[in-house]
């Protein structure tokens, strides 16, 4: 059997490279360098208005659906049962929008 080469899953995570140990709760989580570089890639190339007509738009409007899917997937959910966003509570009421009348109604 194969050993888990445990240098290499430490070099994606770039905030591991110094002295300091992170000990924050899940929202200071480390964030692997494939991750990191997406980010950048979105937000370098495609960090515009969702939802509009030209190209870039549409671009970044396929990305961001694509990630949302992937996220769905990753929890066995289809899309548009899951959402996503930056902090807990605007989640929070998202879903609430989006499923609210399945949990009101005991569906």
């Amino acid at each position: 059997m194969k050993s888990l080469d445990l240098n290499f899953i430490r070099s994606q995570f770039p905030a591991l490279s110094n002295d300091w140990v992170f000990m924050d709760n899940a929202g200071g989580s480390q964030t692997v360098k494939q991750v990191g570089e997406r980010i950048n890639d979105y937000l370098y190339n495609t960090n515009v208005q969702l939802g509009a007509t030209y190209d870039v738009s549409q671009q970044a409007s396929n990305r961001v659906l694509e990630a949302q899917r992937t996220m769905a997937g990753l929890i066995h959910a289809m899309h548009p049962e899951s959402c996503s966003g930056a902090f807990h509570y605007p989640v929070t009421s998202k879903s609430f929008q989006i499923n609210g009348s399945d949990i009101f109604s005991g569906r």
